[in-house]
């Protein structure tokens, strides 16, 4: 997938590649986040930032692909990238996280994290939101059948600067375990 934006808003276009390897072995392919700026030069680019762990695999056949229910936003100075986490087999729980980068000094720095989870037999839902410009953390949980719901509100115990290729597998990066 190729998706279009001026990252670095030098007024170019530069690009985002969703690169899928249909070669690797597993019940998903391995995906690679590369993004590339424009340079001066017609039809330059140069590579910026890439990584080969945000998007996980399952190698296991229990997990849905990440990118079934997943999508890439890119904006103007940045890019989303939403992942799922759904089981097929042995787990009620579901998940969908949000990674929000934006460029700034020479990396794509993580700015913002969401993670909503449901308990697909229970209907508890337990979510996460991390603004780490502010260091403002958010945490609901409550049960969507009763509609009723808990907010508490923190701050990171640290917030380390964290770039595209800083990242482990986005089904495991927990912000709040990095942070103490």
């Amino acid at each position: 997938m190729l998706f279009r934006s001026d990252f670095n808003r030098d007024g170019r276009s530069d690009v985002l590649l969703l690169i899928r390897d249909n070669m690797t072995q597993g019940s998903t392919p391995r995906r690679i986040v590369l993004v590339a700026l424009a340079t001066a030069q017609p039809s330059g680019y140069v590579r910026s930032a890439a990584s080969a762990q945000l998007v996980p695999r399952d190698l296991s056949g229990q997990l849905e692909d990440p990118m079934a229910d997943g999508e890439i936003a890119v904006r103007p100075g940045g890019f989303d990238v939403q992942l799922g986490m759904m089981p097929a087999v042995g787990s009620y729980l579901a998940a969908t996280m949000r990674y929000r980068f934006r460029f700034e000094g020479g990396c794509f720095r993580l700015i913002g994290y969401d993670r909503a989870e449901t308990h697909r037999g229970t209907l508890d839902t337990r979510d996460v939101s991390v603004n780490f410009l502010t260091g403002a953390v958010i945490r609901t949980t409550g049960n969507a059948q009763s509609g009723r719901s808990q907010r508490q509100r923190s701050r990171l115990a640290s917030n380390p600067r964290r770039c595209l290729g800083d990242l482990p597998s986005g089904w495991t990066f927990d912000p709040l375990a990095a942070s103490r």
